[in-house]
């Protein structure tokens, strides 16, 4: 179903519906245009799907079957595709590869061709991973960055996505709408890297054994020629607009808030990997740090708890655990503004760095910071060794629920008014003392502790935290802790209760 508009308002589709249209679409349903070369991956019409039951053998085995796009843009396109991996047997000693991707070539893959995708690979010491992978007329075969996600028998939903002519991602999801992330890997390939007309799947089987075996599927493919980003509902219409999908009966209501500013914003609701920011020009932000804005993690972190917003957040379960970015700054090299939002809800009343910016210098003086106190009280820190401010929140915190604390800073306020704390959308406290108007200082986004400094680790949960280089008013805040529900700020569309 196309999507259409209506009187009202209203505008009306599917829940697969896309506003940009795919170029290629395929539910399995027919063999038309796909091409295999025998029994282990073909597409299973009945079932209605890609089927993949390929075994090793005691001779090199390179099954694949193929669809020939005609033409693809060298620069721009996006491929979407779910993979069902339902057993895995690990070979012995030895290793075999699938790719899923787009190829210049119909050879297997270890011959030369520019390549790239998806590659699952069980290497020589039965270590199964994904891969991301490119070629420029190269084989593809034995090549690829992994990812720290284990390839196991799961359900993901894939989307590879080429930006220009040097730049590409992969990334994987747990939901078939992809906003669930469970990693993502930016890459870069040589611009000669051309001419991928054949979307490709194929196994390689290099050595030869009898002990190796995959059964997976694959039951929906699409892609988008010249796009790389997609609008699953249109942004270009009224706040207050409403969307109907007309197979969930589910109804949507455009009231996005302005997301101008907003540097990083995470979710938590990644399982395993790194911590993914989601304010990225693909999701509507314009401001956002994109991958850049990703954070490395360490330590002891439970990585799937019950969120407040979404199905996720994360436990940092002991004071070792952490997530950073230590050479991108959130804000200018001056700042003058800043807002730090979080929703969280900490292990025991004890004093601890819970979310802000670094310096990372080592220097407990240089940061921008929300902790909490041994006195059971959120604070909001701005400064520098020459000049460092804090405001204390009225209320005390609770290890028991869920709460949202926010901290503004604004130099181009005066006095103690420069710098704000919010609990639960309401102001609190007053500074210290007074703000300079501005700052040098750099900015890298850190999770659970102070950077390098030794300062106290953050235990407990957390949830939906947002950096902005800019002071968020009175009402943004309220949008943001949205009578006690929080809110995804991601999303334009929110679903009617």
């Amino acid at each position: 179903m196309t999507i259409t508009y209506h009187a009202g308002r209203r505008i009306q589709g599917l829940s697969t519906d896309t506003v940009e249209a795919p170029t290629f679409e395929s539910d399995f349903s027919s063999t038309t245009g796909w091409t295999d070369d025998s029994g282990e991956i073909v597409v299973n019409t009945t079932l209605q799907q890609l089927a993949i039951n390929f075994t090793t053998t005691n001779a090199n085995d390179t099954p694949y079957t193929y669809y020939d796009l005609t033409s693809v843009s060298d620069t721009e396109w996006r491929f979407d595709f779910d993979f069902d991996t339902q057993s895995l047997v690990t070979p012995g000693n030895y290793d075999f590869s699938l790719f899923v991707g787009l190829s210049s070539s119909t050879l297997n893959m270890n011959n030369a061709q520019d390549f790239i995708g998806l590659n699952m690979n069980i290497t020589t010491a039965s270590t199964k991973v994904y891969k991301v992978t490119d070629t420029d007329g190269i084989a593809p075969y034995n090549t690829g960055t992994s990812l720290s996600r284990a390839w196991n028998v799961e359900h993901v939903y894939v989307s590879i996505i080429r930006q220009d002519a040097t730049n590409y991602s992969v990334e994987l999801f747990s939901d078939e709408d992809r906003t669930i992330s469970l990693e993502r890997s930016t890459q870069t390939c040589a611009s000669t890297t051309q001419t991928l007309r054949y979307i490709r799947v194929t196994a390689r089987d290099n050595s030869g054994h009898p002990t190796g075996s995959l059964t997976a599927r694959i039951n929906k493919m699409r892609f988008w020629n010249g796009v790389s980003s997609l609008t699953s509902k249109p942004t270009n219409v009224q706040l207050g607009s409403r969307f109907e999908e007309t197979d969930t009966r589910k109804i949507y209501y455009a009231n996005r808030m302005d997301t101008s500013g907003c540097k990083a914003y995470y979710n938590f609701e990644q399982t395993s990997g790194n911590l993914i920011n989601q304010a990225t020009t693909a999701n509507g932000f314009a401001d956002g740090l994109g991958s850049n804005g990703d954070l490395t993690t360490s330590g002891s972190i439970t990585k799937n708890a019950t969120g407040k917003v979404g199905t996720y957040s994360w436990n940092f379960t002991s004071t070792n655990g952490y997530a950073e970015e230590t050479t991108t700054n959130a804000l200018p090299s001056t700042f003058s503004a800043w807002t730090l939002n979080v929703w969280c809800k900490p292990a025991s009343v004890r004093t601890s760095y819970m979310f802000g910016l670094t310096n990372n210098d080592g220097n407990t003086n240089n940061f921008q910071f929300i902790t909490t106190s041994a006195g059971g009280k959120f604070q909001g820190v701005v400064g520098s060794n020459s000049n460092q401010v804090a405001i204390v929140s009225t209320s005390s915190y609770s290890t028991s629920v869920w709460q949202m604390v926010t901290v503004v800073y604004d130099g181009s306020l005066s006095g103690t008014d420069r710098l704000k704390l919010y609990f639960n959308g309401t102001s609190e406290g007053t500074a210290t003392g007074t703000p300079s108007a501005s700052y040098t200082l750099n900015s890298y986004p850190d999770v659970g502790r102070q950077g390098t400094s030794g300062q106290p680790y953050y235990t407990g949960l957390v949830d939906e935290a947002s950096i902005w280089n800019r002071a968020l008013t009175l009402s943004e805040i309220s949008e943001l802790y949205n009578s006690g529900t929080g809110k995804n700020i991601a999303s334009f569309w929110t679903e009617e209760v």
